[in-house]
């Protein structure tokens, strides 16, 4: 679990909410994603909610695993898993990933990379960190 019980930690970990843009294939998408200091993870977007897990590594430095299931809304079904190494940047995030796309049965149907950019609007985990897995 990563350690944030200093201030400077605090600034050093991803703790709070984020709002960004990934930019795949040939299209930019937004996302707001919420990491809690228990290393948990929460995201939505216009098509996905999702969930993980976060790790720190050294001077700012951080990875993380995450599952997004389509919504609905998106006329898709199906999952995608990323895992993204990222690094802090003063208020700001970047980092570069993997995302894989599998239908429902488990089928992997498109795989890419990702660049991600997001700047920090809060300190702690969103309102809705805790249900995100569930807001389908």
């Amino acid at each position: 679990m990563p350690d944030t019980s200093s201030a400077t930690n605090a600034v050093q970990t991803p703790v709070g909410v984020w709002t960004g843009l990934v930019r795949h294939d040939d299209e930019t998408d937004s996302y707001t994603i919420s990491f809690a200091p228990d290393g948990t993870i929460a995201l939505r977007t216009s098509v996905t909610v999702g969930t993980g897990t976060w790790v720190a590594g050294e001077a700012g430095k951080f990875s993380y695993d995450l599952t997004e299931t389509f919504t609905p809304a998106s006329g898709r079904a199906g999952r995608v898993q990323a895992h993204v190494e990222a690094h802090i940047e003063g208020a700001a995030h970047r980092g570069v990933g993997t995302a894989r796309i599998y239908t429902p049965d488990g089928t992997l149907v498109h795989s890419a990379t990702a660049e991600f950019a997001g700047d920090r609007v809060g300190d702690a985990p969103a309102d809705w960190h805790d249900a995100a897995g569930t807001a389908l």
